[in-house]
């Protein structure tokens, strides 16, 4: 490995992304990876915009950009293509790989010659050739695991999923779990009501408990609640969310539904809880996808958005 260079691949990606990062990182075993959430450790106590922009300017031969619309807008992601910018400008195209998550034009700054990814039309293995024929290329050392290599990563596998189950049956699980959930209805709470402020959108909202969370304008309500037992968290244990194309009551006003037929929920959306190696707490929003609470946040804004958008765009007609 080149001197400065500790990483063959740093891997940038939206938070809503952690969980496709991750397994791609895994599947680069034993390759040496750079990806947040697998080296929080080495971010913390440092000064994080700068270990963020060493990983992909100076410090990795290849860096993978997980692409969507919304990358190199959120603050860390913004820092590591500024990154990868001037390592382009300075040192050639060949170390970016973008994978396209979704149907979206790549940046401009991006040469149209550069090749790229379509993960929604190819398989991950073969995305994991793609990356290691590259580092390759660059000089990283491509090699199978050996059988220590695969059997420690299974065990370490195994124990986590032993200590998962057992803290899931005790109320130190619980308290995480709600802890997590709280994370989630202040990021709410604080996003929404900026975004009211600055549209000028009149909005109530109410916080009962740390993990429950009610926001409600003229056009569209939100009603967010973590449910589990006290003592352990069950199959059933979720972060609930209800979506209304109207205005709600919230809980504790002395206000009044005007129609029949209120409320009429849009959507009610059950995320369970989960846990994963390295990420920790975390909510599965479809079959074997998670997410972490900041993007599990983000989601939830993104969906609240939409539907105050078609409450304006196709409202409910109460009359009919």
């Amino acid at each position: 490995m080149a001197e400065g260079e500790q990483f063959d691949v740093a891997i940038s990606f939206l938070s809503k992304d952690s969980d496709t990062a991750e397994t791609l990182a895994d599947m680069l075993a034993p390759l040496k990876i750079f990806c947040y959430s697998r080296n929080q450790e080495d971010v913390a106590g440092t000064d994080g915009m700068e270990t963020f922009r060493d990983a992909f300017r100076h410090q990795s031969k290849m860096q993978v950009v997980l692409f969507r619309d919304a990358w190199g807008q959120t603050p860390w992601t913004k820092i590591e293509q500024t990154a990868i910018q001037e390592r382009c400008l300075a040192e050639g195209w060949r170390g970016l790989f973008f994978v396209m998550l979704e149907d979206a034009r790549r940046p401009k700054w991006v040469p149209d010659n550069e090749i790229h990814f379509d993960l929604t039309s190819f398989p991950m293995e073969q995305l994991v050739g793609a990356i290691k024929a590259r580092a390759k290329e660059l000089g990283a050392e491509i090699r199978p695991e050996t059988p220590i290599e695969r059997a420690r990563r299974a065990k370490a596998k195994a124990d986590f999923e032993i200590e998962t189950r057992d803290l899931f049956r005790r109320a130190e699980g619980v308290n995480l779990a709600r802890d997590e959930a709280s994370g989630v209805c202040a990021r709410l709470e604080k996003e929404l009501g900026s975004a009211g402020d600055e549209l000028e959108v009149a909005y109530r909202t109410v916080r009962a408990v740390p993990f429950n969370i009610g926001w409600t304008t003229s056009n569209a309500g939100l009603m967010a609640s973590f449910r589990s037992s006290v003592n352990m968290l069950d199959k059933d244990a979720a972060f609930e969310v209800q979506l209304f194309k109207h205005d709600i009551v919230l809980p504790g006003e002395d206000r009044h539904y005007n129609w029949p037929g209120m409320p009429k929920r849009h959507c009610h959306d059950k995320y369970k809880v989960g846990r994963k190696m390295r990420m920790g707490m975390c909510w599965e929003i479809h079959s074997g996808t998670f997410l972490s609470s900041n993007a599990l946040a983000d989601k939830i804004i993104d969906d609240y958005w939409s539907v105050y958008e078609e409450s304006i765009t196709n409202p409910i007609d109460w009359d009919s």
